[in-house]
């Protein structure tokens, strides 16, 4: 969509610009357990893997032997990991010792069911494999299978796992599963998840998709999934339907109309008929969930295949083949997508992708990945030194357009985090920006006529066709209001394997204070740009995607290292840079002093 992966907007004088499309964090950091860094000179590299995922509906059935043959190779042949995020399972479950299956790992509390039918799939796979680890929620499931040859490249294993379904999630009957784990120093993240249904609930599954986010993370004790990978992936039955217009001739979908959104005969009938002439990118023009991207409510910054070679996988006849049943318009709700800091993005390379037409047990078809991942190299911090590069934030702008953020004074009072990934290059303190006091909130249309740059104004005033954001808020920090950031790298070249990870954050003066959205920058120098090896700076323009709506951040960045240090560190001393600026301890510290509360992220 316009708000994907990459867009680059035409560069200013003396600047290079970028954009990634990113989401949105919680909490500041990572567990300890992914920080495995020690004092060296040398970038050292791991080993790579190769991934099969798979997302399979059972549909309440347990699927035949045979059924594997068509989507898993026999003993797992070309892979290292295999990862299947189930969905309907039958509730007939039993303990791993039961089924006698080797498990790499002693399963913690939350992830020790495993579904019957699995042990097909570890017979296939053969004795080189081992269960490394399994969580699971009623009727969902979600299994990393590992080679036992590379069991020893493979560390911080943990799980999470969030209910989203009946009850406000007290049911479990539709969530989300995550496994996290390390592949050398490669960072890998699973999410499995079972989204609502029904086609007229798009608003719901995006906000399934910050549930599980939110849950997931919080439980997991790390920060929102979205930023503590190098790639995270999210696979699943995720629902999203084909949204064919009410009239064949409009471009209007139902939605738009603001009529009652329902399957019709009418919208069966189109969607089968591209079906049979395999116009599938059609289809997928209709698709909610690439709305949902473009739109930036959900799943801003995945992504997927660009082209589906196969047919919608529900609503389907128990059968070989795909045939549909009437009662739904056939949609591509079982997805694989995946998200990549932008430092790591040319690491991945999806292989294949396709359904798997011959399952006859189920209403869904499954679907399978095979990815290639590069291995993410080993960055060892410097100890500290006049000579760390300097990096600094400048002509700082934030525009938000969303509901109300506190609805009882109707402002808001920002300010922002900053970390990296990976971990642990600025410190164990984390550095924090001024916090701006009562930015009063405005309807967002009045919002706009302040708003002077071109890719921010297109963004923030896009029509929405589900979420309803009216109002607006904005504001900018000075030089004095953010942080001066000395990244601890051996050289300067480090820095093109660092991403700068900066939260929006409302502070809440009685409780915690609430999540504006996240950006990732990465600190390289860019391959244009208008300064030399050790001095370079760049424009950002970035849209934020955020749980309460939507944001859009804009500034440049400048980096100086080497030679260049002590140049920047005068400039900044001259401009009073950073002296309004503070850190999380010392924020802590005065939150003590004075008995008020201390930052507290939600």
């Amino acid at each position: 969509g316009r708000w994907g992966c990459h867009w680059f907007r035409p560069p200013t004088k003396g600047s290079t610009p970028l954009l990634w499309a990113v989401t949105r964090a919680r909490a500041p950091r990572l567990p300890a357990a992914m920080n495995c860094f020690s004092p060296s000179r040398e970038i050292s590299v791991g080993p790579g893997v190769r991934v099969l995922c798979a997302t399979w509906n059972v549909g309440g059935a347990k699927p035949t032997t045979a059924e594997h043959a068509g989507w898993l190779p026999a003993g797992g042949r070309g892979f290292e990991l295999v990862v299947i995020g189930s969905q309907e399972n039958a509730l007939t479950i039993v303990l791993p010792h039961l089924l006698q299956l080797p498990t790499a790992h002693a399963l913690s509390s939350e992830a020790q069911l495993v579904h019957e039918w699995e042990r097909m799939v570890f017979e296939r796979l053969g004795s080189e494999w081992v269960v490394l680890h399994t969580v699971g929620l009623l009727q969902m499931s979600l299994t990393v299978f590992a080679r036992k040859h590379a069991l020893g490249s493979i560390s911080g294993v943990q799980s999470s796992r969030s209910a989203t379904g009946l009850g406000h999630g007290t049911m479990g009957n539709k969530g989300g599963l995550l496994v996290a784990l390390k592949y050398g120093n490669s960072s890998l993240g699973f999410i499995s998840c079972h989204m609502a249904a029904h086609i007229e609930a798009r608003d719901n599954r995006n906000h399934d998709f910050w549930e599980v986010l939110r849950e997931t993370s919080r439980r997991a004790g790390s920060t929102t999934p979205l930023f503590s990978f190098d790639h995270l992936f999210m696979i699943g039955d995720l629902n999203y339907r084909i949204e064919l217009p009410r009239d064949p001739l409009s471009a209007a979908t139902v939605s738009d109309s603001q009529e009652k959104l329902r399957d019709t005969p009418e919208a069966y009938r189109a969607a089968t008929a591209l079906v049979r002439q395999k116009n599938f990118a059609q289809l997928l023009a209709y698709d909610q969930l690439r709305k949902s991207q473009q739109e930036g409510t959900a799943f801003v910054g995945f992504v997927e295949a660009a082209s589906f070679a196969f047919a919608p996988t529900f609503k389907v006849e128990r059968r070989a083949g795909t045939t549909y049943k009437k009662a739904r318009v056939p949609s591509y709700c079982d997805r694989v997508l995946w998200k990549s800091m932008p430092t790591a993005v040319g690491n991945i390379t999806q292989t294949y992708f396709n359904s798997v037409p011959a399952v006859s047990t189920s209403d869904h078809k499954p679907v399978v990945a095979h990815f290639s991942i590069q291995p993410t190299p080993v960055l060892h911090p410097a100890l500290n030194s006049p000579l760390l590069p300097v990096v600094r934030l400048s002509d700082v702008r934030v525009f938000l357009r969303g509901g109300g953020i506190d609805f009882l004074s109707e402002t808001c009072d920002p300010y922002a985090t900053f970390s990296t990934h990976p971990p642990g290059m600025l410190g164990e303190d984390t550095p924090l920006s001024a916090t701006l006091r009562s930015k009063r909130r405005v309807p967002w249309r009045r919002l706009l006529e302040d708003v002077t740059d071109e890719c921010a104004r297109e963004y923030l005033s896009a029509e929405l066709t589900t979420a309803r954001l009216p109002h607006g808020y904005q504001w900018a920090w000075s030089a004095r209001e953010l942080p001066v950031l000395r990244p601890r790298v051996q050289s300067a070249a480090d820095l093109r394997h660092v991403n700068l990870i900066v939260n929006l954050f409302d502070h809440d003066r009685f409780g915690k204070d609430d999540s504006l959205g996240t950006i990732a920058i990465p600190l390289g120098q860019p391959a244009a740009h208008g300064g030399t090896d050790d001095a370079y700076q760049f424009d950002v323009r970035m849209p934020v995607a955020w749980e309460g709506g939507m944001a859009f951040i804009t500034c440049v960045v400048s980096v100086a290292a080497g030679d260049a240090v002590p140049g920047a560190l005068l400039q900044a001393q001259r401009e009073g840079a950073g002296r309004a600026a503070s850190t999380m301890l010392a924020r802590q510290q005065r939150a003590s002093c004075t008995g008020a509360p201390a930052c507290s992220v939600q």
